[in-house]
């Protein structure tokens, strides 16, 4: 794609993409704290309190203290090209990019994590999630 394009011409090589399925996400973002944060953000929303930036905020500390399979994280690294130093973790929807409809900016992205650093890889998928 376009991206292979731009690297090959800056003289490195882009890995293909990867993907972390919805219902891996939906399995490890669980728990009390992410119950109980997501609760108090849709009351606020419901009854619409000032309170919604300071609750989304609980809720995103909620989910990165969730963890990933440590198999999810092997096979991703299991992935990449040998001598990928470096990679960017991003977030995605399945309709993110349809006819009249564009997701630009709407997702988050954390740029140059060192892959075989499992903690580090954890913490960019989980504030991805």
């Amino acid at each position: 794609g376009k991206l292979e394009s731009i690297a090959g011409k800056a003289g490195f090589k882009a890995p293909k993409g990867q993907a972390v399925p919805f219902g891996v996400m939906t399995k490890c973002v669980t728990g009390a704290d992410v119950d109980a944060a997501v609760a108090a953000l849709q009351a606020a929303l419901d009854g619409g309190s000032a309170d919604i930036a300071k609750l989304a905020g609980a809720a995103r500390e909620a989910v990165e203290k969730c963890s990933v399979p440590k198999k999810v994280l092997e096979d991703l690294l299991a992935g990449l090209p040998a001598g990928t130093d470096r990679v960017a973790v991003r977030s995605s929807a399945n309709s993110e990019d349809l006819e009249g409809v564009s997701g630009a900016g709407l997702h988050d992205s954390v740029l140059g994590v060192d892959p075989k650093d499992a903690a580090a890889l954890e913490r960019a998928v989980l504030k991805v999630w």
